[in-house]
């Protein structure tokens, strides 16, 4: 194999590296992202459930 060869077979590796690494971290975002949903979901069935307990006593 060339010189030019190794050297765009390198890049694209490399190329890959960082597609992958962006990748990932646009997934873990999105996981905190739903995380967060999750957890103001519950907040609010909680407090829709207080409320609910509160009236019927």
């Amino acid at each position: 194999m060339n010189n030019m060869n190794m050297e765009r077979m390198m890049q694209y590796h490399q190329n890959l590296y960082n597609l992958h690494n962006c990748l990932a971290y646009q997934y873990y975002q999105l996981a905190q992202i739903q995380l967060q949903i999750a957890y103001t979901n519950q907040e609010m069935y909680l407090h829709m459930m207080n409320q609910t307990n509160d009236k019927t006593q």
